[in-house]
């Protein structure tokens, strides 16, 4: 069964009126994401450009990167090849590490596996249903910052 937007929408009891956005920052050698909403073609081609934006001065040497995603909702399919080129990007550019938080949601889970890399090379991925876990994981990593509260600065990228 193929599920488009309304499907979906009338099955999870989602209002696709809502727009969906990001906050992106770095501090400390990771940049942080904050992502909320219903994702279309748009708001993740603005997604990558930020992150980039954000990255670039940190591609001088390994970086980590760190997604709270339990404001996401999902995304249309058109976000995915937009998404998956983007940690292509990333790798590409010294990306060692990346958390995705979130609570565990079964569609979330499925829709990221089609669109975020695997674990390749020295980029390793992992997922992690609180907060404190993801930083933890990323300080063991050699990723250490004193903002481990996804509290964002005046300054970055906000949408």
């Amino acid at each position: 069964m193929v599920l488009n937007n309304a499907t979906l929408g009338d099955k999870l009891g989602i209002d696709y009126a809502q727009k969906g956005g990001f906050k992106v920052w770095s501090k400390d050698r990771i940049v942080f994401a904050i992502l909320r909403g219903i994702w279309n073609k748009d708001t993740s081609l603005r997604y990558a450009n930020a992150i980039k934006q954000c990255a670039q001065p940190l591609t001088v040497e390994p970086w980590g990167h760190i997604a709270y995603l339990d404001d996401w909702i999902l995304g249309s399919p058109e976000i995915e090849p937009v998404i998956k080129a983007l940690g292509g990007w990333g790798v590409e550019n010294d990306l060692r590490r990346l958390a995705i938080v979130y609570t565990p949601n079964t569609l979330k889970s499925y829709q990221l596996k089609k669109m975020v890399l695997e674990s390749q090379g020295e980029f390793v991925l992992h997922y992690y249903a609180d907060v404190e876990s993801a930083f933890a994981w990323l300080e063991a990593e050699g990723f250490s910052t004193a903002d481990k509260h996804f509290t964002p600065p005046l300054q970055g990228v906000f949408n």
